[in-house]
């Protein structure tokens, strides 16, 4: 198959992109008509979302590169077990030093002039957290394992295979790959349209990034983001079950002066990625021929 310009590989990216946009839309607006639990239109609506908003267009950018679509997006390179308990161990030691982040993120103040701005963003941010409640609000076992497969394994897989094997995998033909992936982390932080989020969600979408370069294999960003959005699942349903303290994701956070254990955590996490080749090489990773 004859291979297309990178210029028109993006181009139609973005347009798939605009269509499953505007395709989700209305089909929000046809299942607000019939749907009245507003969990499951969101959820049923968030599947659509993932399919034919970040699925679709990596599908299709792939395809027209010329060569296997499975095999562009990585999609055939299978990790081991020591690449996922990486993912896990990083997670161990990096979530106190994350926690500040938020923290600090969430705690952003305006100046008396940009009050009305600031307005408008918390407005944007607590219209997603409202959404987020409803989706959360089930606290039975069933609601927790459709949570995790909807917003922790699916959404995942479709926005690793957007944002870092579509989206970073073209950019990285363009320019070098350690600024595509801080570029695609960008995007990715930027398209969630919350601005007290936005300096986590980029730290995350970078160490996504960073993940997809080192081994070659998208699997282990997607493992690495359904993972944290399945731990951030499990954590709501055990906070509503009473499990769980609602400040559980302020251990560790220095709310006035030095912030001491964020700091190791994050010195713990940058001594571990310094051994990234013991754990992410890309000898230890199989492909599917």
């Amino acid at each position: 198959m004859y291979k297309i310009s990178l210029t028109a590989q993006l181009c139609i990216f973005g347009a798939v992109f605009i269509i499953g946009l505007i395709i989700v839309g209305m089909i929000n607006g046809i299942a607000s008509g019939f749907i009245e639990d507003d969990r499951a239109r969101f959820l049923i609506v968030s599947v659509f979302q993932n399919l034919l908003v970040f699925c679709v267009p990596a599908l299709i950018a792939a395809y027209i590169n010329g060569h296997s679509a499975i095999r562009t997006l990585s999609l055939n390179v299978i990790p081991n077990c020591k690449a996922l308990l990486g993912v896990v161990i990083s997670f161990a030691i990096g979530f106190i030093f994350f926690n500040q982040i938020i923290y600090w993120n969430d705690n952003i103040s305006f100046p008396d002039s940009l009050s009305d701005i600031e307005a408008s963003l918390r407005a944007m941010e607590n219209a997603a957290r409202d959404t987020s409640n409803i989706i959360m609000a089930d606290s039975s076992v069933i609601g927790l394992l459709t949570n995790i497969l909807v917003v922790g394994v699916i959404t995942g897989f479709s926005e690793e295979l957007f944002f870092r094997a579509g989206l970073q995998r073209m950019l990285s033909e363009a320019m070098p790959k350690l600024i595509a992936i801080w570029v695609a982390a960008f995007i990715f932080s930027t398209l969630h349209f919350q601005f007290f989020g936005f300096v986590p969600r980029l730290l995350l979408g970078a160490f996504f990034g960073y993940l997809y370069v080192w081994t070659n294999s998208i699997w282990v960003s997607i493992f690495a983001h359904a993972l944290n959005n399945s731990i951030v699942v499990l954590f709501e349903w055990m906070i509503i079950r009473g499990v769980l303290s609602s400040d559980f994701d302020s251990i560790g956070v220095a709310e006035h002066g030095f912030p001491i254990l964020p700091l190791i955590s994050l010195c713990l996490f940058i001594l571990f990625m310094f051994t990234r080749k013991m754990w992410f090489n890309k000898s230890h990773l199989r492909k599917i021929k």
